[in-house]
Parts: C-alpha cells; structure tokens; sequence
C-alpha cells in the first residue's frame, strides 16, 4: 500500500461514526433489489445467488485494487477516505444482500417442497376415495 497505515486506520475510525448511514444506504439497495428479484426472477439454486452478488464483488474488488495502487502525493485524505466509505458501502452492501438472498433462497425451496407435498397429498387422497369407493359400492 502506497498511503500510510495511519491514515488508513485514522480513516477507518472516522468511518465508524458513519456505520448507521452505511448500513441504511446497503439496506435500502437490499431491499430494493430483492424486491426486483420477487417480482421478475426465481432464485433456484446458489448459482443464482452468486450471479445477483457477482456485479458488487467485481465492483468492490476494483475499488480495492485502485485504492491499493494510490500514491500518496497523487491523492488527498478526502479522496481516499471518499474510496473507503465506498468500500465500506459495498462490503455492508454484499454481506446483507447475501443473507437476503440465502433467506429468499430457503424460503422458495420450501415453498417448492410444500407444494409438492400438497399436490402428493391430494393424489393419495384421490386414489384413496377412489379406492374406497370401488370397495363400497361395487
């Protein structure tokens, strides 16, 4: 790392006065994108969990390689304390929508399940009366 480990601990403290803002802003995105995923796309297994997560980790990755290659006379403490709230922002941003999803992803598995053994149970109860009515009345 190019700038000094003061100030990125300097910024890191500052930031943590910042965390409620933070996590409102990731939470807000959160909601807004499972709200995309209930309406249009069908999460069906984890493949599809990592493909919604895939554009934030490439993002936060990227801001991580740039804030690692600056320099220090290239940059003021603004700008990288701008690139870590970003960071920040991300990282909150990819764990809550993970767990959105994981809890999104059970919750249609056993929806899916549920259904199966609703439409099981109602062809066991078909071929049961269909079974006793043979019984009865022939």
């Amino acid at each position: 790392m190019s700038y000094s480990e003061e100030t990125s601990k300097k910024i890191k403290r500052s930031l943590i006065k910042f965390k409620p803002i933070i996590n409102e802003i990731a939470q807000s995105i959160v909601d807004k994108e499972i709200n995309d995923i209930v309406q249009c796309k069908k999460i069906s297994s984890p493949e599809d969990i990592s493909k919604i997560l895939k554009p934030y980790i490439t993002e936060l990755s990227l801001l991580t390689e740039s804030k690692n290659n600056i320099n220090n006379n290239d940059v003021g403490f603004t700008e990288l304390a701008e690139i870590t709230f970003k960071e920040e922002i991300l990282r909150t941003l990819i764990v809550n929508l993970r767990r959105e999803l994981g809890d999104l992803y059970i919750e249609m598995t056993h929806k899916e399940k549920n259904d199966k053994m609703f439409k099981q149970s109602n062809t066991i109860k078909v071929s049961i009366f269909k079974h006793l009515k043979e019984i009865l009345f022939h």
